[in-house]
């Protein structure tokens, strides 16, 4: 026998109980919208929830929507690293996304970062373009990884930004 714990103060998605080959049906009778995955979300829309949750400090949502294959399997280790990491996110803009294919799309955006180094705060403003990859029939972010090694580093990003006014 297998159970189902349901919580009424939860929200689901109807679809996360979906078996694969379910899903496969859903997709091959044409029911998803060209550019949308099967909860009819472009990557624009989940670029905006990835980053709203990474704002907010909503591992759980984070962890969904980053690829199996770009997270760890194991969603304390995955939580444990975004609290480590010294990096905050304190704005971002997402400005437009490109379908690459049916399974493969680029989204460009800005985004802020404040980044705590020793005892003092660097921020990172930057226009970038990150890929977002469908998973299952839904789109998954997959987030650059953004780092600063030196000062000549920070230098250029401020200037990059500059110039790119």
């Amino acid at each position: 026998n297998e159970y189902l714990v349901w919580s009424a103060s939860n929200n689901y998605n109807p679809l996360a109980f979906i078996s694969g080959e379910e899903e496969m049906n859903i997709v091959k009778s044409g029911s998803v919208e060209e550019g949308k995955d099967v909860l009819s979300k472009t990557p624009s829309v989940i670029m905006n929830e990835y980053l709203k949750a990474e704002k907010r400090n909503i591992y759980s949502k984070l962890y969904l929507l980053t690829p199996i294959e770009y997270r760890d399997n194991s969603y304390e280790v995955f939580k444990q690293e975004l609290k480590e990491s010294n990096m905050k996110l304190t704005g971002y803009k997402v400005i437009s996304h490109n379908i690459v294919d049916g399974n493969n799309a680029e989204v460009k955006l800005t985004y802020k970062y404040v980044v705590k180094r020793d005892d003092e705060e660097i921020q990172i403003e930057k226009e970038d373009e990150w890929k977002v990859i469908k998973e299952n029939g839904i789109w998954k972010v997959i987030k650059p990884e953004i780092k600063i090694s030196e000062k000549k580093d920070i230098e250029d990003i401020e200037n990059s930004t500059d110039t790119a006014e």
